[in-house]
């Protein structure tokens, strides 16, 4: 049984094993307001809810398909989509219960990816951002862009985008 509760996903510790560590093997994430951390180590004790932080990038986010779903979107093997994601033409992230790679559906345009989105990505990876930390940049509301700075790469401003994830660096 789950519960989600303002933002956590709590589940009981008997469905784990009892009175073990859990040590992330995730690295931290970057200095970003609002993100996330998992802490380095959780004591689980037997008969007690945990509690789990679900990240606000699963809501953020409208639409997501896992990696099957973009290499036949895309009309290409599964390798290829691996080979875009690694030449960063592509960002995915771990998401949901089975913590399955996916990707935003919104960086799909027809059956290709979007053109601007590699350059732009390009650039926030050089700012120091992680693949969690980028999706969250492109799906968050600016109020001076008006929108989303993924709806702005949408209509053809990759200039002004590039240009606000440069200055995000800073």
């Amino acid at each position: 049984m789950l519960l989600i509760l303002q933002g956590l996903l709590l589940f009981p510790v008997s469905r784990m094993q009892p009175e073990k560590m859990y040590t992330s093997r995730r690295p931290a994430r970057g200095t970003l307001p609002g993100a996330s951390r998992v802490p380095e180590q959780v004591e689980l004790t037997a008969g007690a809810w945990h509690a789990w932080c679900v990240t606000d990038i699963e809501h953020l986010v409208p639409a997501w398909l896992d990696l099957p779903a973009v290499a036949e979107v895309l009309d290409v093997p599964i390798t290829r989509v691996h080979s875009l994601i690694n030449d960063r033409s592509l960002v995915s992230v771990r998401i949901g219960e089975r913590n399955i790679r996916s990707v935003p559906a919104e960086f799909l345009v027809e059956d290709a990816v979007l053109d601007s989105l590699r350059g732009t990505v390009i650039v926030l990876v050089d700012s120091g951002y992680e693949d969690e930390d980028i999706i969250r940049w492109l799906f968050t509301e600016d109020a001076s862009l008006p929108g989303r700075p993924i709806d702005a790469l949408r209509e053809g401003r990759k200039t002004e985008i590039r240009r606000r994830a440069q200055a995000a660096a800073w």
